[in-house]
């Protein structure tokens, strides 16, 4: 297993797994739209991976991606003490890899990048049915802030 920053060769093995992280959510998330994420996946992607304020890492095994993670640098709301938001927006590795701390790993790479381009403030969201993710989450340090609500 190697971890590596995705490029733009990586694109359509991270879509699919980008459809499989995503075809959880739609069992469970009444508000998606599921002709829509399931049809458009590369476009975004493929904007998201040029951009110098976003980052991909790639789980690699023989050669195949086995999972990812990403994530992004924004301007922070004028209130908040630090100007840079970061986020860690995606963690995914596939089920038959999962368990051995490697979701743990690839979320360690992205907030080492944005430490490294100077982000203090790091957030991410996550499903509060996702308990898998958020003691993965809680483990590396991170805590409650906002909870979202959608009727």
């Amino acid at each position: 297993m190697k971890i590596r920053r995705g490029t733009i060769k990586d694109l359509k093995e991270i879509a699919e797994l980008d459809y499989l992280f995503f075809k959880g959510f739609l069992k469970t998330n009444p508000w998606l739209d599921k002709k829509h994420c399931l049809a458009n996946f590369l476009l975004p992607l493929r904007k998201k991976i040029s951009n110098k304020n976003r980052i991909f890492f790639v789980l690699e095994d023989n050669h195949s991606l086995v999972g990812f993670s990403s994530g992004e640098i924004s301007q922070n709301y004028f209130y908040f003490k630090e100007k840079k938001a970061g986020w860690l927006t995606d963690v995914f590795v596939m089920k038959r890899h999962r368990g051995k701390g490697l979701g743990e790993q690839l979320a360690k790479e992205v907030i080492g990048w944005l430490h490294k381009k100077g982000v203090k403030d790091i957030s991410l969201k996550v499903y509060p049915k996702n308990n898998t993710a958020i003691g993965l989450y809680k483990k590396l340090g991170f805590k409650n802030y906002m909870m979202v609500m959608r009727k």
